[in-house]
């Protein structure tokens, strides 16, 4: 019996969707390193742990719904691109409040340590014009 033939895929030169934006910034991977950074500074620290997994798989997704956008608006499934195009938007305001949560969490840890302690690395200045990422 033979095998269905499979049809050929040509990929567009341009998105159909050109109102797509970035979902990562250029030194994310960076980010991902730091965060590792972070989960084996405190090990024992549960919801830093459960923050840091959050966004990394996050930053995992956000880096992948571009690519499904392409994919589907290639193949003529506008609806499916704009639904990935939403999702990705939607996923970056969710990381960045995840990023305000690990911050504040950093920060209350900071402060649990008491007034002895040395700032490092991992110490975020939330206020304008500060550190924060």
């Amino acid at each position: 019996m033979p095998l269905p033939r499979r049809a050929e895929v040509h990929l567009l030169k341009e998105a159909r969707t050109p109102e797509s934006g970035c979902v990562l910034q250029p030194d994310d991977s960076a980010a991902a390193r730091r965060l590792s950074d972070l989960r084996r500074a405190q090990p024992a620290d549960t919801t830093l742990q459960n923050l840091l997994g959050l966004l990394n798989a996050k930053l995992d997704l956000c880096s992948r719904l571009p690519v499904f956008e392409y994919e589907a608006g290639s193949e003529g499934h506008d609806a499916c691109a704009a639904a990935f195009r939403d999702l990705a938007a939607v996923e970056r305001h969710s990381f960045h409040e995840l990023l305000v949560c690990l911050r504040a969490h950093l920060n209350e840890s900071v402060t649990a340590t008491g007034p002895g302690r040395r700032p490092n690395r991992f110490d975020f200045d939330t206020s304008p014009g500060g550190n924060a990422a």
